[in-house]
């Protein structure tokens, strides 16, 4: 398994985690920004990295290459990012960004290249601190700094509910499953119910809450100010674990052990699988002093199984299935369907007389029915015009910072220099 860290000091670190002798081995150190590492997600062998000023850059992993910049149409630092990956399948589809201006932009990967298939300008009046895609594909939450939560319907590119916080959020995510989300507000984390829209948990910290990911459904890991660590049962609103000082400074990033939606993945994963129990085996946890710490809260509540310094002030981190597990479950990918097609409108029916000329409504989907494949394009024809001229322009900006810009590689696990393939 592999484990990415992002610091202020505009690098990216990788390390290959050593089950056999819990260790973290590193094998890759990568300059990805001119700025502080903002923000960071990864799935499959993509890793795509968000950094201060208005761009992506992205790698594959399996073949140690850099795969170059994406424009991010909004200003200012990319805060936010989620990759989008179909049911079945290991590589991602979709790319969703959220920026310091308070825009979100949309992302298909088309014949190799990331389009940006729709920028919302002003989605928020600030900073977008957190972006969440439901693993249906159908929509996704985002979450600004002036303490608004939004739900967008992909289908159609619109938000449909909008709600007040009790203050500017951390973070935001989706459980594996999309039945529950959590936010972090203050020293606060939030479970909320998708489908009855309840309020599930609610669990009360010393200090404010940085961080946070779940463990299957039923357990969630936070990280706070304090350099604390804590594991909650979601059914009971128990504390399962509390460790006062995982860290001497704040916990910046948590990561778990991969998920991966792939049927059979955890017979051939085997330890390494996501879920196995009630308490997480894997919990990495970055802090701002440097530090990089394995916990396995089955076996000690107060200890590392590893950890080491990586003397830079983290602010991201993921972790990723590698090579070698993506090769072996690589066979049990289900085929990638086609998008869902746009429903036709109907027409009026010959005959039918007194009901007015305007045909009627087709129904409404459910917000949680069959799943799509994949995000359903949204862009509409009144609108398209105008997104391909912005794309024409994003993609001129992008050829001037390239011919001005110096090349450069990703060191390979064995610190040779792989050639920069940019598209």
């Amino acid at each position: 398994m592999l484990l990415v860290a992002g610091c202020y000091e505009r690098f990216v670190f990788g390390y290959q985690w050593d089950a056999d002798k819990s260790a973290l081995v590193k094998v890759f150190t990568n300059p990805s920004h001119r700025g502080p590492v903002r923000s960071m997600a990864a799935a499959g062998a993509l890793l795509a990295v968000g950094g201060s000023e208005d761009m992506v850059h992205v790698y594959d992993l399996r073949s140690n290459k850099d795969l170059g910049m994406v424009m991010v149409p909004g200003e200012g630092s990319v805060s936010s990012l989620a990759l989008f990956t179909p049911e079945g399948r290991l590589a991602p589809t979709h790319l969703f960004t959220g920026s310091g201006d308070g825009s979100i932009s949309f992302f298909g990967l088309r014949a190799g290249d990331w389009e940006c298939m729709r920028t919302i300008n002003r989605a928020h009046s600030k900073e977008v601190a957190a972006v969440s895609v439901h693993p249906s594909g159908k929509l996704a939450l985002t979450a600004g700094r002036e303490g608004v939560l939004k739900m967008w319907e992909l289908t159609r590119g619109r938000c449909t509910y909008t709600t007040k916080l009790a203050g500017p959020p951390e973070g935001m995510a989706f459980s594996p499953s999309g039945l529950a989300y959590a936010i972090a507000v203050g020293d606060a984390l939030t479970v909320h119910g998708v489908v009855e829209a309840d309020k599930r948990a609610v669990f009360k910290h010393e200090r404010r809450v940085l961080c946070h990911a779940f463990h299957g459904d039923d357990a969630v890991v936070t990280g706070c100010e304090d350099g604390s660590l804590s594991v909650w049962s979601v059914k009971t609103g128990e504390r399962l674990v509390h460790v006062p000082q995982a860290h001497d400074s704040r916990v910046r990033a948590l990561s778990l052990l991969p998920e991966t939606r792939v049927p059979g993945a955890a017979g051939v994963l085997g330890a390494e699988s996501a879920a196995q129990g009630p308490l997480p085996t894997r919990v990495f946890s970055a802090s701002s002093d440097g530090s990089i710490k394995v916990w396995d809260f089955t076996k000690s509540a107060t200890e590392p199984i590893a950890e080491l310094a990586t003397r830079a002030r983290l602010t991201c981190l993921v972790s990723m299935l590698d090579t070698q597990q993506l090769a072996a479950l690589a066979p049990l990918q289900l085929p990638l369907k086609a998008p869902t097609a746009p429903r036709p409108r109907p027409s009026k029916e010959e005959g039918d007389e007194g009901k007015g000329d305007r045909p009627a409504k087709a129904p409404k989907d459910k917000p949680f029915g069959e799943a799509p494949a994949g995000v359903v394009d949204f862009l509409g024809e009144e609108d398209e015009k105008a997104q391909r001229a912005k794309q024409a322009s994003v993609r001129a900006k992008l050829a001037k910072r390239k011919r001005s810009g110096k090349a450069g590689g990703l060191p390979g696990p064995r610190g040779g220099a792989v050639r920069k393939a940019v598209r």
